[in-house]
């Protein structure tokens, strides 16, 4: 009787050994197929994103322009879960032709003529220049929107583009600092100077000589 009970307990031991190993390896297989599941998704999330039909147009003459718009077309980018075909028309023959025939309207007048130049393939909407994130997101989902709308501009840019510097500015701080020459001196300090320096009219008369 001793020896079964032992031997029932042994079993009853390794049958609860075996369950904490059966769910370990459960445990272990729903993690792997968990990860394996995302990285499914991850390789095949290409074939969800929408085919490209936002289109911008730029060039060497504007790259500061389009750098300052490459955060709002990133967002929107993310947003419709799509991406923006980027033209250099100064690198690419046919891009160039292609902006000049997009930038058309029906009576053959361009609508725009600068860069960058955004155009919506699915609903024939462009934006001219540098815009807002809120324009540019009305142009992108098909919604009315304005052709050219700049963005505001801060006082700090407003600043630096008055600011003056090179060689202008050298000859205006010379300019400040040399005194009105003879316009701001006296009747006095005038006939004091030598004869070279004085106005035409103030000269002594030249005596001739003879010879």
């Amino acid at each position: 009787r001793k020896q079964a009970t032992t031997s029932y307990k042994q079993l009853l031991l390794l049958v609860a050994a075996m369950t904490r190993c059966l769910k370990l390896l459960f445990a272990v297989v729903l993690v792997a197929a968990s990860r394996l599941e995302r990285g499914h998704r991850r390789c095949f999330a290409f074939l969800k994103r929408r085919e490209p039909f936002l289109i911008e147009f730029g060039g060497k003459t504007v790259a500061e322009e389009t750098k300052k718009m490459n955060p709002l077309v990133r967002q929107i980018e993310r947003k419709l879960n799509t991406r923006m075909v980027r033209y250099d028309i100064y690198n690419d023959h046919a891009a160039y032709k292609l902006w000049l025939f997009l930038d058309k309207n029906p009576r053959g007048a361009s609508m725009c003529g600068g860069l960058p130049f955004y155009y919506n393939r699915k609903t024939g909407g462009i934006v001219c220049g540098p815009t807002t994130y809120e324009n540019l997101e009305n142009w992108a989902t098909g919604q009315a929107h304005k052709i050219a709308l700049p963005p505001t501009i801060s006082q700090e840019e407003v600043e630096i583009r008055g600011r003056v510097t090179g060689a202008k500015a050298r000859i205006m701080r010379q300019n400040k600092q040399q005194p009105g020459g003879i316009q701001g001196t006296t009747s006095h300090e005038v006939t004091d100077a030598p004869a070279a320096s004085r106005p035409l009219e103030m000269r002594p008369p030249v005596q001739a000589t003879a010879d």
